[in-house]
């Protein structure tokens, strides 16, 4: 039996925080994000050709979760999986400083907005 060794590979890391960066900045109602942050292997630097963009975006309210749900879900949005997390600044700063995901975004990630 033998064991996959993922490579690091730093331009590929590069690449895919690049790309996080385009994909964000596709999304027609800009306007509602309050805050958005990359998590996951394009930030902990084992990214590879078959990893998705990890997101968590932040918003005013439920409404505006909505509207970026409906763009970003659309077909062919982007040429990239990506594993989009909304919530709302209420709920985001509730949890960002106890564990799961919205701290390990806030602690760990990049903010790209």
């Amino acid at each position: 039996m033998s064991l996959l060794k993922l490579v690091h590979d730093p331009e590929l890391n590069k690449w895919a925080q690049r790309k996080a960066v385009e994909v964000l900045n596709s999304i027609p109602s800009q306007d509602l994000i309050l805050e958005a942050y990359l998590f996951g292997s394009a930030v902990y630097g084992n990214f590879t050709p078959d990893s998705d963009l990890d997101f968590i975006v932040v918003t005013k309210d439920q409404a505006s979760i909505k509207q970026l749900q409906k763009e970003v879900y659309s077909p062919r949005f982007t040429d990239i999986a990506v594993d989009w997390i909304f919530k709302t600044k209420e709920s985001f700063d509730q949890r960002k400083n106890f564990g799961g995901v919205c701290f390990i975004a806030f602690r760990e990630g990049i903010k790209l907005r």
